[in-house]
């Protein structure tokens, strides 16, 4: 009888687990590389919530299956005492009583085993933090160097020297390399040609295209997730606190994403890059669909964050966004760098629309 049943449950599981498998979603796994989140959380708070509808699902299925097999399989086999044979002799002689005693039994077995799938699947695993406050790991990065690098697509012998310090704006026209520039520069890509000095061995604060934010994590535990790896909870409490409080998010620190704006999302997922110590600070056009006081906030931090000697990186379309903020400018067409330094130096005698217009030529 249990042989029938696993060979019953076996198929229902996996199969919503690979559904689960190819649902997960893969901007969430290069946040977590993004910010070296710490295996077990990676595990616990990125992987298994979003299995965890396909799983119990699956798992209350086949054990309905599972356990109507195990009785059938009782009654097959014949065996000298189980529901299912039980249910069969009081059949037989056409006991009544204990036929419905026993099937009062299995439903009430069966109950169970919902209620205790049911409340398994309700556990929610906490964040773990580190045992003790480590050093925050914040490599010092004078110089990164990309010796012509190229990918399949998007970037072609893409050569440059990045200074710490400095506020750098990336700009080519939209879908052709801003993306694949910073996701090389960050590690999520590798070039298929070149090489990148140093190599990136840390962690490295990312604002993406979107938020990237962990639904059943509230906007305060979402901060505080990369920061785990290396601080207990009280510290890392504070730190995220201090965040919320400088992108006045303060009062939804206890909400799930889902609870906020879109713009919102973004306070918190600028929030999270900012509190997470890195040399770099990566953004994918982090002004798109952001309210106009947050784009000041985040103004005004980026300057904070280059002077005490970071560097960053950040893509825009838009020229004008580029030439307000940025200390030097590089410009793409066709993958590769065809414009570079201060925006003076790179309009030269030319306007900033004639600059577009060559960008989109």
């Amino acid at each position: 009888p249990l042989m029938i049943a696993f060979l019953t449950m076996f198929p229902l599981l996996t199969e919503n687990l690979t559904r689960g498998i190819l649902d997960l979603r893969p901007g969430l796994s290069i946040m977590a590389r993004q910010f070296h989140i710490k295996r077990s959380n990676v595990l616990f708070q990125i992987i298994y919530p979003q299995l965890k509808p396909f799983l119990y699902s699956g798992l209350a299925s086949a054990t309905g299956f599972g356990w109507r097999a195990i009785i059938m399989g009782e009654v097959l086999s014949q065996c000298a005492f189980g529901i299912g044979s039980e249910m069969k002799r009081a059949q037989n002689f056409i006991a009544v009583p204990e036929l419905l005693a026993w099937t009062i039994v299995a439903v009430f077995i069966s109950f169970f085993f919902d209620k205790g799938i049911s409340k398994v699947a309700d556990i929610t695993p906490k964040i773990s933090f580190a045992n003790e406050d480590q050093t925050i790991p914040t490599p010092t990065l004078s110089v990164l160097d990309t010796k012509d690098i190229s990918y399949q697509y998007g970037i072609q012998h893409f050569s440059h020297s990045f200074q710490k310090g400095i506020i750098y704006g990336i700009s080519a026209p939209s879908g052709k390399g801003k993306t694949t520039l910073l996701n090389l520069i960050g590690g999520i890509l590798l070039p298929t040609e070149g090489e990148i000095h140093p190599t990136r061995h840390f962690g490295i604060a990312t604002i993406f295209q979107q938020p990237q934010l962990l639904p059943h994590l509230t906007a305060e535990e979402n901060i505080i997730l990369p920061l785990s790896s290396f601080l207990t909870e009280e510290k890392a409490r504070r730190i995220a606190q201090k965040h919320l409080q400088e992108m006045e998010m303060e009062p939804f620190g206890n909400r799930y994403p889902k609870e906020l704006s879109y713009g919102q999302q973004q306070r918190i997922a600028i929030a999270r890059a900012l509190a997470y110590p890195s040399p770099l600070l990566l953004m994918d056009e982090p002004f798109v669909g952001m309210d106009p006081k947050a784009a000041h906030l985040l103004k005004g931090m980026m300057r904070e964050l280059c002077e005490s000697g970071g560097a960053i990186f950040f893509s825009t379309h838009v020229l004008e966004v580029a030439e307000k903020l940025c200390d030097k400018v590089a410009i793409i067409k066709g993958g590769k760098l065809i414009r570079s330094g201060t925006m003076e130096e790179v309009k030269g005698d030319d306007s900033l629309e004639e600059v577009f217009l060559e960008l989109e030529g």
